[in-house]
């Protein structure tokens, strides 16, 4: 019998297999308005992606443990769909374009969030 808790409607191990399959699902659907159209504009597409597929990857990750494992899927798992989006290789480097992008690193961003809801638990 598994006793996991839930946090935030996920399971404590977070489940991350399930969140990158959500991921890539948004992914299909966003490619049926055009998100790997080579005539949209690369802020459009960076906007796309920072609205409907970052925060599936990333939803619960606040309440939870966040180990290096997990944390290399994220980042795998974006910057694939990120150049995909593009029509780059999976071999481009990753950091100049989220530069480019405006594209707050994984890392970053998952930092930011666990400290916005500790200040929010303080108060």
């Amino acid at each position: 019998m598994l006793n996991t808790r839930q946090i935030l409607g996920t399971p404590n191990q977070f489940g991350f297999k399930k969140r990158i399959r959500k991921t890539l699902k948004s992914v299909f659907q966003l490619n049926s308005i055009g998100m790997n159209d080579p005539s949209l504009k690369m802020e459009i597409k960076s906007q796309l992606y920072k609205t409907y597929c970052r925060p599936i990857l990333t939803y619960g990750c606040e309440a939870t443990k966040i180990n290096q494992t997990f944390l290399k899927k994220i980042k795998s798992t974006e910057s694939i769909i990120i150049k995909k989006s593009l029509g780059l290789s999976k071999r481009s480097k990753t950091t100049n374009l989220l530069h480019a992008l405006k594209i707050v690193p994984a890392e970053e961003s998952l930092k930011l969030r666990k400290t916005s809801i500790c200040k929010n638990i303080r108060k």
